[in-house]
């Protein structure tokens, strides 16, 4: 089997256009609240330019590991921040010292040199970030004033304060956290997870150089939710399992031929329908928001898009952070949605086959190599830790353990709640095996194997899969 990769915000920003010194006023007076007190968080290890994790600190999973595997995860990401969701994914599964060493030597190879203008572009920054921002944002060629800038507001306020105030309280940013493949909200997920102010900064920073794609689009979804009542909320799986029957027109709409900008393309062609669509089918309630994450973080994996599952354990952080409003989590959930949704469509809107997962029978039973499956997913993990890969694969599964995780409690309930899909610990560690199985193996690493099949809703798609 192989496993599909479908690769395809409530604060109104404040316009400050005060001095550096009158900004630094008005923010510490604002902090001088009790309210404001407790969401400020002191980093202990790690600076805004240094990183520094220790053997307790492993993420979500909490996984065990050595003081000699932690001193070579963080000379490693000093050296190199670019790396850091594969370093840290391996680190935060109980990889070996030389499992994230390989990791990044497979890696480093196509890392890009940082852009920066100097001393003039981040003096604008500093004196009035909201008119600097009008001609940087959205610039690679500004990532390192920008890098530098976050950095410096790190330095003095802490970085819950900073990504409070330049991420969701400013509106031109938030729009572009979602931006190119999620890969800006990875890199900060990874930062404020590990609680590394070096890597918030960075992710603010990758954040700021994206492209605005989906502003404009969900200003329109927001005003015709607005406009029309509210209706039951349906689950994200629902979703996806329905939406080819409920709006066939939307899921003819995306082509094989569109390529890598299939988005785009859907988006540029029908552009009012998929906003009407998105409107009546994805609110966020502030009641039981904790569920409504969970349900998202297990459709996430249900669908198994890489970028969006990939992406999941950002939201299980997010749960426990009272320092984030809960209208901030609502809309972070919701924009999670939205794309998840986007992405589902351009891809070929992937038909879904939970049978075929049950029935599925791993290699290593078909060839002789065990008489039966491991009993927990946790025991593949060393196999996959030794893929030669970009880093996905480590992720997919991180993020498989999480959502299994978070699933778990509901699985005891009656009735059980309708966006299940995954109801068992052996469906779980199938879909491990199906994800160890697509990408290990000679012919895999070969070439002569694709690793992922990409934009799975389409047959194309799967011309070179070998079936099983």
């Amino acid at each position: 089997m192989r496993l599909p990769l479908v690769l395809a915000r409530s604060v109104e920003p404040r316009r400050l256009v005060l001095s550096r010194t009158a900004r630094r006023a008005a923010l510490q007076a604002a902090l001088s609240t009790p309210v404001a007190i407790t969401r400020r968080k002191l980093y202990t290890m790690g600076t805004p330019t240094r990183i520094e994790i220790g053997a307790d600190e492993t993420g979500l999973l909490g996984m065990k590991q050595t003081p000699e595997v932690a001193a070579k995860l963080s000379s490693l990401l000093q050296e190199d921040l670019e790396i850091v969701h594969h370093l840290l994914a391996l680190y935060g599964t109980g990889a070996t010292a030389e499992n994230i060493q390989r990791g990044y030597d497979k890696n480093k190879t196509y890392q890009i040199k940082r852009n920066e203008q100097g001393t003039k572009a981040l003096n604008a920054l500093r004196e009035n970030y909201d008119e600097a921002t009008k001609e940087f944002f959205g610039r690679g060629r500004y990532y390192g004033d920008f890098l530098r800038f976050y950095q410096g507001e790190i330095e003095e306020l802490g970085y819950q304060e900073v990504v409070l105030k330049y991420l969701l309280g400013n509106e031109q940013n938030f729009r572009r956290l979602f931006a190119g493949l999620l890969h800006p909200y990875l890199q900060l997920m990874y930062g404020l997870e590990w609680e590394q102010p070096c890597l918030v900064a960075e992710g603010l920073a990758q954040t700021s150089i994206h492209r605005d794609n989906y502003g404009e689009l969900f200003a329109q979804v927001d005003e015709k939710a607005k406009a029309n009542p509210a209706r039951a909320q349906r689950h994200l799986a629902d979703l996806y399992d329905t939406i080819g029957t409920e709006y066939p027109h939307l899921v003819a709409e995306s082509k094989w031929e569109d390529g890598d900008g299939s988005q785009a393309a859907v988006l540029d062609r029908i552009p009012d329908q998929v906003a009407d669509y998105l409107a009546a089918n994805i609110r966020v309630s502030p009641d039981n928001l904790d569920e409504q994450i969970d349900a998202m973080v297990h459709a996430s994996a249900y669908f198994a898009a890489a970028h969006h599952n990939n992406l999941s354990p950002a939201f299980v952080w997010l749960k426990s952070q009272d320092w984030i409003p809960k209208a901030a989590k609502m809309r972070l959930l919701e924009w999670k949605m939205r794309t998840g949704i986007l992405t589902f469509l351009s891809r070929g809107s992937p038909r879904f086959d939970l049978d075929a997962l049950r029935r599925y029978v791993p290699n290593d039973i078909r060839t002789g190599k065990a008489d039966k499956m491991v009993a927990t997913p946790e025991e593949l993990l060393p196999r996959l830790h030794a893929i030669p890969d970009d880093g996905h694969v480590i992720k997919v599964a991180r993020a498989f353990l999480l959502a299994q995780q978070v699933s778990k409690k509901y699985l005891e309930q009656s009735p059980r709640p309708s966006w299940i899909r995954f109801a068992d610990d052996e469906t779980w560690l199938k879909a491990h095996y199906a994800l160890l199985d697509s990408v290990e193996g000679p012919d895999v690493d070969s070439g002569k194997e694709p690793r992922w099949v990409r934009s799975a809703g389409f047959d194309s798609a799967w011309e070179n899969v070998p079936k099983v």
